[in-house]
């Protein structure tokens, strides 16, 4: 028997200058995003964000708040926001809980998402694992 396996993660972009690269990068899944996130991560990252596609043919329509918690009724919310619905790719941005709202909507409704990790203690932004929980807060699956 084995004892080795392989990963595979996806591209991860790190450095001082990474958001220069967006436009790049989402370059072949359109021209308008929209951001789905915690309030304080987009807050704070707005700015980096516009920057970063500044001058380039990509546009954040809007930034979406993704409802406080990772369940099934926040997706369901986030995919009939009618920013969400006219863009053409998500950036998740936050931590965990943002991420895998994002990431689920994303999987669930066949939309490119870019994750925007603003937090390192999580594995949200590099897995294809979503964490859900139910309503109340308590764990509903992974």
């Amino acid at each position: 028997m084995s004892h080795t396996y392989s990963e595979f993660l996806p591209s991860y972009s790190v450095g001082v200058d990474c958001y220069k690269a967006i436009p790049e990068i989402v370059k072949p899944y359109g021209k308008k995003a929209v951001v789905v996130g915690g309030k304080t991560a987009m807050e704070k990252s707005k700015e980096a964000l516009l920057e970063g596609i500044k001058g380039s043919d990509i546009e954040i329509i809007d930034f979406v708040w993704y409802g406080g918690n990772s369940n099934y009724e926040n997706v369901e919310t986030v995919k009939n926001n009618p920013s969400v619905q006219k863009a053409d790719m998500v950036f998740g941005v936050g931590g965990g809980r943002a991420v895998d709202t994002a990431k689920t909507y994303c999987a669930l409704y066949d939309k490119p998402l870019f994750a925007f990790p603003t937090i390192a203690s999580n594995c949200a932004s590099c897995t294809s694992l979503s964490v859900m929980y139910n309503p109340d807060g308590t764990f509903k699956e992974y």
